[in-house]
């Protein structure tokens, strides 16, 4: 007798799955222990997701606005914030539509859905960033009063809407470049103090050299999630090489340990690079030594995002 393989193994936990999902109770914890069952599914990756593409369990995951909002824009992280922070009067407004019209099966699913490990890890991120902000504004960076502060892929700057300081902020650059986030941030920020925003993508813009001045504070945002390392570290250098004595650089990655990767993976098409705090490090190796007065690598404190803070010297 010849063992299952993996797929018939993946179809068979999604069928057993797939009885529990009749209740709202029942949905909760089914889609709760998604994640653990697609990571414990072996077999090669491609087939794993098509396995659950021909299950009826993908049309219902399309019924959460989550997993709709990745899937309708590339992913664009951007555009899945309002609804990781749809209880925010800011920055969930835009969401707020979408999650009424969806049915109480796509409502039930994005309850689970939005408190998923990564998503967790991507709140995080936004908050660690507005604290950043914040310190600066306070004078905590490098006290002239006249902080500036650049943002990379920052969808609908999510930092600005959570610090509390962002409006003394004396200039924020923005690029961004989906027309959509770009829209959307403006509705949400075009008021604030020194914003200059800018369509274009972020990654050409960095390593062109279109920024021009230099700044106090630069994020790097969801930047990293889509590059290589060799990539990833010609950004971190021309990031650098943009800040004023003083000024700090901040990143964050998924952990290597991600609980959820294959969720993200095979339900929502995703697969951002994966990075342990060494990793993150190494990409900072190749900064001027002399430059730097400080190198801080973090885990959050959901364990799903490593961090970096590169300071320049003064």
């Amino acid at each position: 007798m010849h063992a299952a393989s993996p797929l018939a193994g993946l179809r068979d936990r999604l069928d057993g799955l797939a009885g529990m999902l009749e209740t709202p109770t029942g949905l909760i914890q089914g889609w709760s222990s998604l994640p653990d069952l697609l990571a414990g599914c072996g077999g090669d990756p491609a087939e794993r997701r098509a396995a659950f593409r021909a299950h009826r369990l993908a049309d219902l995951s399309m019924q959460d606005p989550l997993t709709e909002a990745c899937w309708s824009h590339g992913p664009d992280v951007g555009q899945m914030m309002p609804f990781l922070f749809s209880d925010h009067p800011v920055l969930g407004r835009s969401a707020e539509q979408r999650l009424r019209q969806a049915g109480r099966t796509g409502q039930t699913i994005f309850s689970v859905s939005s408190h998923l490990p990564f998503a967790e890890g991507l709140r995080e991120r936004c908050r660690f960033a507005a604290r950043m902000v914040d310190a600066l504004a306070e004078g905590r960076g490098d006290g002239r009063g006249d902080g500036r502060v650049l943002s990379l892929g920052a969808g609908l700057l999510p930092e600005a809407a959570l610090a509390r300081h962002a409006g003394d902020v004396a200039r924020w650059t923005v690029y961004e470049k989906s027309v959509l986030s770009m829209d959307q941030l403006l509705g949400m920020h075009g008021l604030m103090r020194g914003l200059d925003v800018n369509l274009a993508d972020p990654l050409r813009a960095l390593l062109g050299g279109r920024q021009g001045g230099t700044f106090d504070l630069v994020l790097l945002g969801p930047l990293l999630d889509g590059l290589d390392d060799a990539t990833a570290r010609r950004a971190v250098d021309s990031a650098f090489a943009l800040l004023r004595p003083g000024g700090s650089l901040f990143m964050g990655s998924f952990a290597e340990d991600l609980t959820d990767a294959a969720y993200l993976d095979v339900v929502l098409d995703w697969r951002p690079e994966l990075r342990s705090q060494v990793e993150m490090e190494r990409l900072a190796a190749g900064l001027p030594a002399d430059d730097v007065a400080g190198m801080e690598s973090f885990r959050g404190p959901s364990r799903t995002m490593n961090f970096l803070q590169v300071t320049r010297r003064g």
